[in-house]
């Protein structure tokens, strides 16, 4: 009998060490010695023998609460979780690092707290820079549908309309239907230059250039005082590619618009006195010298500058700024141009 007790007893020691092993080879190291619990229903539910007949634990963790964690563990279900206490775990969907990048689908509903007076600010697309919008807010106290979620350095952000997002430190999740997967992205994911607006002026020049997140470049140029020679616009459309040093690289031309109107106060009151309009939406071929390629600009400091070749060429992230796309105005421009010349 003994014998039996004995024999069953290192097959138990056995199993669990087996078990240890696959923990451990499932381990992933995380930069944070600490998460915080995010569930709409107010607790994180915990979760044990993770690896094996995963069951409910019974105990849970207060939304909002912060608990140490260890590394992140794939279990045997294929699902991730960190461990905040002996045979406890938490599912990593349902827990913020302070380091943490990620996006995750969430449907549910945020309610925005006390504010900056009347209301909650909104930002632009958090893992393209959010930048404060500057002509809306959310009303403080108000109950909000939310579509997604993401995490950029440890900032928890969930959105509210197509580019409008709320800080979690200024919204609650007070509601879910829905949770994904986290999807965790490193750096090189978060572009915070895309699809924002940088614009300078300089010496009666004012410069504008929009990267768009689907390659697409739009650039404007205006001489806007009568210091320069000929005052106008030059407006380009086309693709581009970002090298590893931050150089922009300027591909195909889509469109091109160029307008004078010999002096200042008949600019774009009056019909220009010379228009060139090509490529989209034009029945001419793109054709000249392309600007943007000779302004060599460059990316810096993940997006804080666009620099140019030239002196004193610095553009500056401009959230809410209108740029200009050459093919919206260049047929009607052109085609007025045309009527006043050859009617």
């Amino acid at each position: 009998m003994n014998r039996i007790k004995k024999g069953l007893l290192t097959a138990g020691i056995a199993s669990a060490a087996l078990i240890s092993t696959t923990v451990l080879l499932n381990q992933t190291s995380v930069d944070a010695a600490s998460a915080t619990a995010n569930s709409g229903y107010g607790q994180v539910e915990l979760w044990s023998n993770i690896n094996g007949n995963r069951m409910k634990d019974g105990n849970s963790l207060t939304s909002g609460s912060s608990w140490g964690i260890g590394s992140m563990i794939t279990a045997s279900d294929g699902q991730r979780y960190y461990k905040v206490g002996n045979n406890e775990y938490a599912s990593v969907n349902q827990m913020d690092t302070t380091t943490e990048n990620s996006k995750q689908k969430l449907t549910g509903d945020v309610k925005s707290g006390s504010g900056n007076g009347n209301y909650v600010l909104l930002y632009t697309n958090p893992l393209k820079g959010a930048r404060i919008v500057k002509n809306r807010g959310l009303m403080k106290h108000t109950e909000w549908y939310t579509d997604q979620r993401v995490i950029v350095n440890g900032e928890v952000y969930y959105r509210v309309a197509t580019n409008e997002w709320t800080k979690g430190a200024d919204s609650q999740l007070i509601s879910e239907k829905y949770r994904g997967d986290k999807v965790f992205l490193s750096n090189s994911d978060q572009k915070p230059y895309l699809d924002v607006p940088y614009s300078l002026n300089y010496e009666n020049y004012s410069y504008a250039l929009l990267l768009k997140s689907n390659g697409e470049y739009l650039y404007n140029l205006k001489a806007t005082t009568s210091n320069v020679f000929r005052p106008g616009i030059n407006y380009q459309k086309g693709t581009y590619t970002v090298n590893a040093d931050g150089s922009i690289v300027f591909g195909n031309m889509i469109t091109k618009l160029y307008a004078d109107w010999g002096n200042l106060d008949a600019m774009l009151h009056t019909t220009p006195g010379d228009v060139h309009f090509s490529g989209q939406g034009s029945d001419y071929p793109v054709s000249g010298t392309d600007i943007v390629k000779s302004a060599k600009f460059r990316i810096v400091n993940n997006g804080s500058d666009i620099k140019g070749n030239q002196p004193g060429i610095d553009l500056k992230p401009q959230a809410g700024l209108s740029v200009t796309d050459p093919s919206q105005i260049g047929p009607s421009l052109y085609s007025a141009w045309h009527d006043s010349k050859f009617k």
